[in-house]
């Protein structure tokens, strides 16, 4: 994780050092807890401007508090912190269970499941917004992307009979404001379909394959 923040460039007393402090933190008692403290990480002030560092060994969607201090020029003091609640998080696993058929003979019907993980290693831990959908057909490099919505299934209309067409889906989380804000995109789940006509019985001259009517007037 990278934090960071603006440091003053103007003369003056300015800080030295600034110390970045990560700890688990309990939304039960709105406090951090001292017993689960990561190492902090010490920057110099120098010439000011732009400052980071980067944190490693975080928990995937381990509740953190991130602070910044700064040491005071006169006194060997640490000022209030600047802080931040974050919830670290990846982007989620790809949909489930994508599925495709024709409902018609102008209108295919794509399908799906949730993604195993939503970003912080459980199904329901982040909250999946919305989901985007796309397709191509085999002669081009375009993809045709339907409005994202936060649904499990959609439409697809006036297709070109006779094409395997290429279909992506995404999951596409976001984290609460009060833990970062994050939003990602998840890998795509994809399949190919062949978008052909639907199939349909004429009674006359094409009857079912199996379980026809009965004969009447048949001698036994």
């Amino acid at each position: 994780m990278l934090v960071g923040w603006q440091a003053s460039e103007a003369a003056g007393e300015l800080p030295k050092i600034y110390k970045v402090t990560v700890s688990s933190y309990d939304l039960a008692t709105a406090r951090p807890s001292k017993s689960d403290m990561y190492d902090a990480a010490f920057i110099t002030h120098g010439s000011g401007g732009a400052k980071s560092v980067v944190i490693s060994s975080l928990v995937k969607g381990h509740l953190i508090q991130v602070r910044v201090f700064a040491l005071s020029p006169v006194v060997d003091y640490y000022g209030p912190a600047a802080e931040i609640i974050f919830r670290p998080i990846s982007r989620p696993s790809a949909p489930t269970a994508l599925t495709i058929v024709i409902l018609r003979n102008q209108e295919l019907a794509i399908s799906w499941r949730p993604p195993l993980d939503s970003g912080d290693g459980t199904a329901h831990g982040v909250a999946i917004a919305r989901y985007r959908v796309e397709y191509q057909r085999p002669d081009s490099s375009q993809w045709t992307a339907l409005p994202e919505d936060n649904v499990l299934s959609m439409s697809i209309l006036f297709l070109e009979k006779g094409l395997n067409y290429s279909f992506n889906c995404y999951a596409i989380s976001q984290q609460i404001s009060s833990e970062g804000g994050a939003s990602f995109r998840s890998v795509a789940r994809s399949s190919y379909f062949y978008y052909g006509q639907a199939p349909y019985w004429d009674s006359k001259r094409a009857p079912p394959p199996s379980n026809p009517p009965g004969l009447r007037g048949a001698s036994t």
